[in-house]
């Protein structure tokens, strides 16, 4: 959820990057600090689950948004299960 992200510059400010919306991302807590320690590749391939129907309900979103972080999740596990990421 959008309250629970951190603000993160992309390119670093220890490397020149600005402060400026243009040179920031939003990511999670769990994510920012693990870009920190392990350098950022960008987002691992994985297979997105279909798109949300037009009007889905909030169970619909819910239910679409779990599955979307399991497959992310086993991507990322996969990933540095394989040290390729």
């Amino acid at each position: 959820p959008l309250e629970r992200c951190q603000g993160d510059h992309v390119v670093a400010w220890s490397d020149g990057g600005i402060t400026h919306p243009d040179n920031g991302r939003l990511d999670c807590g769990y994510h920012n600090r693990w870009r920190w320690a392990h350098g950022d590749p960008g987002p691992p391939d994985f297979e997105r689950p279909p798109p949300l129907p037009p009007g889905a309900d909030r169970e619909q979103r819910a239910a679409w948004l779990e599955d979307w972080r399991r497959r992310y999740q086993a991507a990322i596990r996969a990933h540095e299960a394989d040290d390729t990421w």
